[in-house]
């Protein structure tokens, strides 16, 4: 009879065992990821306006409040939050499952430069992310349709085109006129904002023969480099994802200005 008592009191003991490893397996699958901020979109803003982008991230659907670290007292209002959805073969712990959609009035003095931002939560603030303030002058956007050297946006210098690469194998194209002799700077900004954007950048003559192709930079997938006018004219600049992505992910900034 002892015998048969200690064999059921092994056997409950190892059932109970079992059963706590597989509710705390259990428990550990339900757990969820720490909300965070993945990136905004649009990322570029501009002072003296309204601007209306969302917000992207993981886990933010109790999202009470932005908060942005500036000198100056600013505001942002969350005018709704729901679910988004991950892009094909995307991870969504990276690209983020939901969105605020939010609007912030800048003065018009405020500086341009990055602005720090966080998502406030009931359990506390996310990590920091971050938009950028872009001169209103300075800002132009990308309209489609803008994929041959038949259908380019017309831009001038200085400018800041904020674009987006729309659709699979998408390419969008700018026409400016140059001066011989003149230097051109042309950068991209993207990835450091959180863009799934692998940028390349070409200029091209006004027949589409292609005189600059630049990849990415040191420590970066952003091009940016330097272009000497070779004759008075018209030319061309184009901007495609490296691995023919696209979508509303692959956002980005294109800055040309002369030396």
């Amino acid at each position: 009879m002892s015998y048969t008592r200690e064999l059921a009191g092994a056997f409950l003991a190892l059932a109970f065992a079992i059963h706590s490893e597989a509710a705390e397996e259990k428990k550990d699958e339900k757990k969820e990821e720490a909300p965070k901020v993945t990136k905004a979109i649009p990322f570029a803003i501009t002072s003296g306006t309204t601007n209306r982008f969302k917000v992207r991230g993981l886990n933010l659907t109790n999202a009470t409040a932005l908060r942005f670290i500036s000198n100056q007292s600013i505001a942002g209002e969350i005018k709704s939050r729901g679910s988004a959805k991950v892009p094909d073969k995307a991870d969504a712990k990276k690209v983020g499952d939901t969105l605020l959609e939010v609007e912030l009035v800048l003065p018009d003095d405020f500086p341009p430069g990055d602005l720090p931002f966080v998502v406030t939560m009931p359990e506390g603030d996310t990590g920091t992310n971050r938009l950028c303030v872009v001169q209103r002058d300075v800002l132009f956007d990308e309209k489609e349709p803008n994929g041959d050297f038949r259908k380019p946006n017309d831009v001038k210098m200085p400018q800041t085109i904020r674009g987006t690469i729309g659709a699979a194998a998408d390419v969008d194209v700018f026409r400016f006129e140059g001066r011989a002799g003149e230097k051109l700077y042309v950068e991209t900004a993207s990835v450091c904002y959180g863009s799934l954007l692998d940028p390349i950048v070409s200029v091209h003559d006004a027949k589409g023969h292609t005189l600059m192709t630049r990849d990415d930079r040191s420590g970066s997938a952003d091009p940016s480099f330097a272009f000497v006018v070779p004759a008075d004219g018209t030319y061309l600049v184009s901007v495609m994802d490296a691995h023919d992505r696209g979508g509303e992910n692959y956002n980005y900034l294109l800055i040309i200005h002369r030396e």
